[in-house]
């Protein structure tokens, strides 16, 4: 970055003759400031479609890609059946449980012990691969979320269990409460994770960069497209420390660039606390030992500015 904003400051020096004012007397240099929006994925996984091209305009909450969703899909499948399971099981329970029914039960702990027994070695195992760093934090969680659940399918069942026996059966209706809940919960947590799947843009922009092509596999963290919200726009200048005192936060300045048909206010939106060395790139060998603070200013209208414009600065009156 240090390397582009001394470009940037180059291209301010290079000749700003040409603005729309001609009197240079209380105006400063400056140049067009953006802060990117990079949307990511947040676990790895291969991208299988963009839906926008470099400068496309979005509105807040479009999708701008997608990721695989095919492991996601089967476990989001997979949860509606335990979770249609689990509402059938407590609304037999609302109507008394018979012999046969408790049998079906019964069954239903044994397969699930079995299930929790290998999830319990499916966790210490990836828990010890965990530490060794061969695996991420993610599969560790994910063992660690299955051991947890099927353990709280296994005790809600033998709750269901152990209060079907009796005459009274509020208890067992609200253990297959919780087990309904949980597997809801459960559901919940994979719809959550299909929409992360979908880069959706958090605000209303122009895409700036894409840096991953369908078919890559982006890893978890990594932006796959950058987006530029017009209000995320900014112009950067430099004053003088003779001149700081004219400058205050919410005060008014007017911009000038070479395409600007006429001057664009804007409101100054930070004052730099500490001083830094006019860069040489702007000023003569003489004027080096100068001090300068650096200002950002908002614009009301972005429209004509783009990112790295050089541009004229003036304080209203």
């Amino acid at each position: 970055m240090t390397g582009l904003r001394m470009l940037l400051l180059g291209l301010v020096a290079a000749g700003l003759g040409g603005c729309w004012w001609d009197e240079p007397a209380g105006t400063f240099q400056g140049y067009v400031e953006g802060d990117f929006l990079d949307v990511g994925a947040e676990e790895t996984a291969r991208l299988v479609a963009l839906e926008v091209r470099r400068g496309d305009q979005v509105e807040a909450g479009a999708v701008l890609f997608r990721l695989d969703d095919a492991d996601a899909a089967a476990e989001r499948r997979e949860a509606i059946a335990r979770l249609d399971q689990a509402r059938a099981q407590l609304a037999d329970l609302r109507t008394g449980k018979r012999p046969e029914e408790l049998a079906v039960l019964e069954a239903q702990a044994e397969e699930i012990a079995a299930s929790l027994d290998l999830a319990e070695r499916d966790l210490k195992r990836y828990e010890t691969l965990h530490e060794a760093s061969v695996v991420s934090d993610a599969r560790a969680e994910t063992a660690r979320e299955r051991f947890a659940v099927l353990s709280a399918r296994l005790k809600a069942i033998e709750a269901q269990l152990e209060v079907a026996k009796l005459p009274a059966r509020p208890d067992a209706i609200a253990a297959a409460g919780q087990n309904v809940a949980a597997a809801e919960a459960v559901l919940a947590r994979i719809d959550a994770r299909l929409a992360r799947l979908n880069g959706i843009a958090p605000m209303s922009g122009s895409i700036q960069d894409i840096f991953f092509e369908p078919g890559e596999v982006v890893p978890a963290g990594r932006a796959v497209v950058s987006l530029l919200p017009p209000e995320n726009l900014k112009v950067r200048f430099f004053v003088p420390e003779t001149d700081l005192s004219r400058v205050v936060l919410g005060g008014r300045v007017d911009i000038a660039c070479d395409s600007c048909v006429e001057a664009i206010p804007a409101r100054v939106s930070f004052v730099a606390r500490e001083a830094e060395f006019t860069p040489p790139v702007i000023y003569s060998v003489e004027a080096r030992a100068k001090l300068v603070y650096m200002v950002e200013a908002t614009p009301d209208d972005v429209g004509p500015l783009k990112v790295g414009q050089p541009v004229d600065v003036r304080l209203a009156p």
